[in-house]
């Protein structure tokens, strides 16, 4: 039978049989999209601080730089819970015998 913790059970597991990444992943994503959101923000509003063109194309590039981080931090936490996963589907043992 797995020893399932919480969070902090998770925290302070030296033994690493609990992992708290998991439990961490929509955490992350969200503060990674605010992030490139905010970020977004200021880089348009210091772009139309300076002027109306360079603002403007400092909008299209902001909404396709956003689109292209949130698309990076959303496959980079994928590929984080898939190996997870992978660890997870190892350490079960074998049904085959």
């Amino acid at each position: 039978m797995e020893d399932v913790k919480g969070f902090f059970g998770s925290l302070f597991d030296i033994r690493f049989k609990n992992f708290i990444t998991p439990k961490l992943i929509s955490i992350l994503y969200i503060l990674m999209f605010i992030g490139a959101g905010l970020a977004a923000l200021f880089m348009i509003i210091g772009a139309f601080s300076e002027s109306f063109g360079y603002g403007l194309l400092r909008f299209i590039m902001g909404i396709v730089g956003f689109l292209v981080c949130t698309i990076i931090a959303r496959v980079w936490l994928e590929v984080t819970i898939i190996l997870f996963k992978i660890e997870e589907n190892t350490r079960k043992p074998n049904a085959q015998g």
